[in-house]
């Protein structure tokens, strides 16, 4: 009997250690997939920097200086560009993820901002949203599967030790008057 209760100890605690593990996965790989995210987004803040950099960088340069153009002040100095082929070279570099953004102001650091386009925002936080559900179903399901399997084997254990031990306790009573001297 103790031996039983003793089994049913351990296998709780075996059951109680894998849900823990199991926890702490799932934990682990949302916290993962929230850090992910959070660097997808600051990779496309970096790269929205970046490309604004390189747009001034081109109409100081001159790049843009074809066809419609539109005046921009920077310094001292006035410099002319093409608004529809800069927009294009963002659309090219960025595959849709950064947009242009030009203001009414007369500067050009103030006049042209390349910002993360809702659409690309919209992307990152769907794709952690369901790598997140993911993460949760294949915990529970695993943990569930895991629980049952165990309380199974530990059933079936149990079953077979109950249904044994008649046989254990006759062998053992045989074996004893064996042992003694007969009187």
């Amino acid at each position: 009997m103790k031996k039983n209760r003793l089994l049913w100890i351990t296998a709780w605690g075996i059951m109680l250690t894998i849900l823990a593990a199991f926890s702490w996965w799932m934990f682990a790989l949302l916290n993962y997939g929230r850090i992910e995210m959070e660097l997808r987004r600051q990779s496309m803040a970096d790269e929205s920097r970046v490309l604004q950099n390189s747009l001034v960088e081109h109409v100081l340069r001159g790049v843009f200086d074809t066809g419609q153009v539109t005046i921009f002040k920077h310094g001292k100095g006035i410099y002319r560009a093409n608004i529809p082929m800069m927009k294009e070279m963002v659309e090219k570099r960025s595959r849709g993820r950064l947009e242009l953004v030009i203001t009414d102001a007369l500067l050009l650091e103030h006049r042209l901002y390349v910002v993360v386009s809702q659409k690309a925002i919209d992307e990152v936080y769907n794709r952690y949203e369901r790598r997140k559900t993911m993460f949760l179903m294949e915990g529970v399901i695993l943990s569930i599967v895991v629980m049952v399997s165990f309380a199974w084997l530990m059933f079936r254990f149990s079953s077979i030790v109950t249904f044994n031990q008649p046989q254990n306790n006759f062998l053992l009573a045989i074996t004893h008057e064996l042992k003694t001297p007969v009187a």
